[in-house]
């Protein structure tokens, strides 16, 4: 996997320090060796690409925290984001997504079913009708030979 920032934005250069920041406190509570592989090649990525960058006097100065106030998202919401854009869904979020599916598939054979019940019920409601009115025929029939 590779990063690359533009060198020349400071912008960019800030966004790469605050990604450095993030996978720095990442790593800290990281317990799988994979992922912390992952975490320490990307932050060895970005420190080269920050070295590389003309505003090192700027970053070199900035505070190696995180900033205090950076929004109203707490920081393991903003760290798990991060996360989770680097390393895609979890095991329970596929689990979950998988779940959802067969349940909406359900619903759709479930709401398939129940128009082809109401049809059937039409059809139904429309041969009785058709048999009260053949009965009634009849009796009519019957009573005119009756008459006779």
């Amino acid at each position: 996997m590779k990063i690359d920032f533009n060198s020349d934005d400071i912008g960019e250069c800030q966004d790469a320090q605050k990604l450095r920041l993030l996978l720095n406190e990442l790593l800290r509570h990281e317990t799988d060796d994979a992922s912390r592989d992952i975490i320490s090649s990307l932050i060895r990525q970005l420190e080269s690409d920050l070295k590389e960058s003309g505003f090192t006097s700027i970053i070199d100065s900035a505070s190696d925290t995180l900033p205090a106030n950076t929004g109203n998202r707490s920081l393991l919401s903003r760290l798990c984001d991060a996360w989770r854009s680097i390393a895609g869904p979890s095991r329970r979020e596929m689990e979950l997504s998988r779940q959802r599916k067969e349940l909406i598939e359900r619903a759709e054979h479930a709401e398939a079913s129940a128009f082809d019940a109401l049809a059937e019920t039409a059809d139904v409601g429309r041969e009785r009708d058709n048999a009260l009115e053949r009965v009634k025929q009849l009796e009519e029939e019957l009573a005119r030979l009756k008459d006779r």
